[in-house]
């Protein structure tokens, strides 16, 4: 015998078993010549992917753990991807600003309720503030910080202040070693939570 290709089709069956008459009604019907056999494919070509195919569900699960041990570890990933109601925060991490203590918080937008952080640089200098417990937005926010004892002049700090709307008037008073200053109305404030 000589070489015979795998494409080819050795038909042994008599001739008169081959009438489309007799045939089998569900004998499956070769393709049309033009419709490439999955022989022809060369093991170089890469296969190309459907579109309508589904991804593999293990598939994504040894790309999401790819440590897991097995199909135990479907489960912890998704119990440890819903964070605990205990883990949220209730607030906002906020990154603290550097501020000077001149720095007061008239470049903010005046929206009550908005937090923002200033870092207050050590040994200070104390500059003007306007009220006391409730500030007009323009006092210095490193020098309130220190009327109301969240902060010292020597060793500055970290702040947060809230944003609060504006008030009929602002008294002054003195503490924690500063003067703040009483005024009118103002149509902006801050306050320290």
């Amino acid at each position: 015998m000589g070489d015979v290709s795998p494409d080819a089709v050795v038909d042994l069956a008599p001739a008169a078993d081959r009438a489309p008459e007799a045939a089998a009604p569900d004998a499956p019907v070769p393709p049309p010549p033009d419709v490439p056999s999955p022989m022809d494919a060369s093991p170089d070509t890469p296969e190309a992917p459907r579109p309508d195919a589904a991804p593999d569900v293990a598939d994504a699960r040894a790309e999401a753990v790819p440590d897991a041990p097995g199909v135990d570890a479907a489960p912890d990933v998704v119990a440890d991807a819903a964070p605990d109601a205990r883990d949220v925060p209730t607030e906002p991490l906020e990154t603290a600003v550097d501020a000077t203590w001149s720095t007061s918080a008239m470049a903010l937008a005046c929206a009550p309720g908005a937090r923002h952080t200033y870092r207050c640089p050590p040994r200070g200098t104390l500059t003007p503030c306007w009220g006391t417990n409730l500030y007009t937005h323009d006092s210095s926010v490193c020098t309130a910080a220190v009327h109301l004892g969240r902060i010292t002049v020597d060793d500055g700090g970290t702040v947060t202040f809230e944003m609060r709307a504006g008030a009929a008037g602002y008294i002054g008073s003195l503490r924690n070693g500063v003067t703040s200053l009483s005024t009118g109305a103002w149509p902006c404030s801050i306050a320290f939570p």
